[in-house]
């Protein structure tokens, strides 16, 4: 699957600094959980815009 991430011009998002080219995992016990844990993306890119609550 393809998805996009959004962030600032400074490659954070919700104080989580990313950098271009890595791969990032949950610390070792920790489950991914669909829209809870921080890490998230969207199919279309447009979607990246729209701000959830």
């Amino acid at each position: 699957m393809k998805a996009y991430k959004g962030f600032d011009k400074n490659m954070q998002c919700r104080g989580f600094q990313y950098a271009e080219g890595e791969t990032y995992e949950l610390p070792e016990g920790q489950d991914a959980k669909l829209c809870e844990r921080g890490f998230h993306a969207c199919e279309r890119p447009v979607d990246v815009l729209r701000r959830r609550s």
